[in-house]
């Protein structure tokens, strides 16, 4: 539940918050917002796949953590 609560809350982010023309976003956070697309495009072509084995864990967790690592860009 929390790794679909936390993309969601990404995917909240992107579509509502996130201006892609940012003329004054730094360069560090022009990166971290080209790494959240990322993640994004990553979960969404996930998303309705089959139930998850040990590989596929261990792959959404290390997403999971990078997104949290990324929660600093996410304030608008």
């Amino acid at each position: 539940m929390l790794l679909h609560a936390c993309f969601q809350l990404l995917c909240d982010f992107l579509a509502q918050e996130l201006d892609e023309s940012q003329p004054d976003a730094d360069s560090s956070h022009r990166a971290a917002h080209a790494e959240l697309r990322e993640l994004h495009q990553w979960w969404m072509a996930k998303r309705g796949a089959e139930v998850p084995n040990e590989a596929d864990y261990a792959v959404e967790n290390a997403k999971l953590k990078r997104l949290i690592d990324l929660r600093w860009a996410m304030w608008t």
